[in-house]
């Protein structure tokens, strides 16, 4: 360049800054340096100057994996586009699979983990958090909602639900759905022989022998999954004979509690409906579909599940089919109040090794604003944990009898031992549980083997104790 053009350019540069400057006018860089030079830079042109507010986004890729076995995929994959129209340049690369977990583990180990995660499926949540693998969520929820300014995204959740989450006063995580757990009916097939929904144990004794009269089953039960009676009526069961200290005691593993008298009743309540002959024929062998089917097609009047039950077996249901629902009954006689209510739930989770942390938490406020709460209660037909949710939604007669029975509840508790204690969850769901209906072992023996599991749990160092209080 001839000495001349320099002159040229520099009196250029001094004309544009004083331009500018008599303007009021900032000049704002196109994008930020991604490191200081390390060699003085000399001018040679006149740098171009970008208008305001055109800056090119930076390019982010933020990934999340869902497990697809629950509620599939389409609604997360159009939340995550209406996501990418808001925050330009950002991707969410959202996928998922059937038992996610399974595909995840190693990527935890190598610590190379997606930035939001909705696992279901043999996933030890406590054993995350005590590895310091989840990252608390307790400024995230002190953060104003999306779509709702004006409230604390911790207060739009169902009180009570992110207590299942909490550990030492840190909220690790964050509730997927709001399950009840229950009875579910054939509500036509009662209305046309006049039963009655049964209030007590006893009523329900009583009601299974009028259904077997008539030739059908009153109970379709999956043999080969009889945690299906831990997650529906065994724990309710406690609390409805012994009172809510009782279910206290258990989950802070107090010596005894296990074997108490109040569980080996509830053990021999729930053996006395196979003794009687109230469960399907052949029921030892069937799994969840096979006796949920032979619940929605009128073979059975009842079945004991929780609230997914109705999205699970959508595509099988006959078009006149009328589900219903109602609460674990009471106990006569009982120190508990029938009406309380254990709402359990999946849970999503920001990973610690989160390669963008603020982000997943900004994609996690938006999957669970109000807006797309509602269009969750409405696709799926399954209870949302943000409050308001199911307002101005149509929602199907079980799930809106599932929503009555949780406004009129005395309390409303989460499921703790099942998620701090899962190895005494899962012995007890299915070996324990299936060899006592089977008739293997006796309700007091389940009693027992329960306290051996909760003494060995007690006295190991290595298994964080939870305490819990209410």
């Amino acid at each position: 360049m001839s000495y001349k053009n320099i002159i040229l350019n520099l009196v250029l540069v001094l004309s544009l800054l004083i331009s500018l400057g008599a303007c009021g006018v900032t000049a704002s860089p196109t994008a930020a340096p991604t490191a200081a030079p390390t060699q003085p830079v000399v001018m040679t042109s006149v740098p171009t100057v970008a208008p305001t507010n055109t800056a090119t986004p930076q390019k982010v890729t933020l990934e999340v994996a869902v497990e697809s076995a629950g509620y599939g995929l389409d609604l997360y994959t159009a939340i995550a586009r209406d996501f990418e129209d808001l925050h330009p340049g950002v991707t969410v690369n959202l996928w998922g699979v059937p038992e996610l977990w399974k595909q995840l583990q190693p990527r935890f180990v190598a610590g190379d983990t997606p930035d939001l995660v909705a696992a279901v499926q043999d996933i030890d949540h406590a054993a995350l958090i005590t590895e310091n693998q989840i990252k608390p969520l307790n400024d995230l929820l002190n953060t104003p909602a999306d779509g709702q300014p004006d409230k604390k995204f911790i207060d739009t959740v169902i009180p009570g639900l992110l207590d299942g989450g909490k550990r030492a006063g840190n909220y690790y995580l964050f509730p997927w759905n709001a399950v009840t757990y229950g009875v579910f009916y054939n509500e036509k097939l009662f209305k046309d022989h006049g039963w009655n929904i049964p209030q007590t144990w006893d009523d329900l004794y009583s009601l299974c022998d009028q259904i077997k009269a008539t030739g059908i089953a009153c109970i379709a039960f999956p043999g080969v999954y009889p945690e299906y009676f831990t997650m529906t009526a065994w724990w309710d069961l406690v609390d409805r004979i012994g009172g809510r200290q009782d279910q206290l005691n258990m989950e802070n593993l107090v010596p005894g509690a296990w074997n108490t008298p109040t569980v080996v009743e509830d053990n021999t309540m729930l053996r006395k409906l196979v003794v009687q002959g109230d469960f399907q024929s052949g029921w030892q062998g069937q799994d969840h579909t096979a006796s949920q089917t032979l619940f929605v097609t009128g073979k059975a009047a009842m079945n004991f599940n929780g609230t997914w039950l109705e999205s699970e077996m959508r595509n099988i249901t006959p078009q006149d089919f009328q589900m219903g629902f109602f609460p674990i009954p009471g106990v006569n006689d009982g120190k508990g109040n029938s009406t309380d209510m254990r709402v359990g739930s999946d849970w999503w989770f920001i990973p610690t090794a989160a390669k963008q942390p603020e982000l997943a938490g900004e994609f996690l406020k938006f999957v669970f604003s109000i807006d797309n709460a509602r269009t969750f209660v409405q696709t799926t037909q399954s209870l949302s944990p943000i409050v308001g949710s199911s307002q101005g939604v149509k929602a199907s007669i079980p799930l809106s009898e599932s929503m009555a029975a949780m406004e009129k509840a005395n309390s409303v508790e989460p499921w703790f031992w099942g998620n701090n204690y899962p190895s005494l969850y899962d012995l007890m769901a299915t070996d324990i549980m299936g060899s006592m209906l089977r008739g293997e072992i006796t309700p007091q023996q389940m009693a027992d083997k329960l306290e051996a599991l909760a003494e060995k749990i007690r006295n190991d160092p290595s298994i964080t104790k939870v305490p819990i209080t209410y």
